[in-house]
Formats: structure tokens, sequence, C-alpha cells
């Protein structure tokens, strides 16, 4: 009796955890974004760099500003990694 009871308990935690996983993958929205920042509202001229990885963290060069734009976004895989 203890021993089925052992693996019930077993099947059950280890559908738990596959059912958690998925859930966290599919309701995330995190992405890997690339930004271009330029000198001027006329968008000749390149200044720097951002990227924000999966884990949120943003990564700069050069420099910013308010004349950006959007060169790349795709979603993260996995666990946000």
């Amino acid at each position: 009796m203890k021993n089925k009871m052992k693996k019930s308990l077993v099947v059950a935690g280890s559908a738990l955890a596959l059912l958690g996983g998925s859930f966290a993958i599919a309701g995330s929205n995190a992405r890997i974004i690339e930004y271009v920042y330029y000198a001027d509202s006329t968008y000749s001229t390149v200044v720097g760099e951002s990227i924000q990885n999966c884990d949120g963290r943003i990564y700069t060069t050069g420099q910013t500003t308010p004349y950006k734009r959007l060169v790349g976004a795709e979603p993260c895989r996995g666990f946000g990694w």
C-alpha cells in the first residue's frame, strides 16, 4: 500500500511540474530586443546601440538618444534563456 501511494505521489508531482513549466513558457513575453540610436532626427548618423537580453539586462554601447529605431526583436527560447 505504501509503495502504491509513493508511486501516485511521484506521478502527480511530475505532472504538476510539467504543467507548471509549460505555463511558465507560454506566459512569458520575454524577448531579445535591439535598438540603434541616431545623432538627430535625420536618422543618418548612428551613435549607439542597445540590446536587452532575455534576463532583462540591457547592454549599451556608444550614446543613447531619443532618436532610436528597433532593429531586431525575437522571442526567448525555453525558460527565458
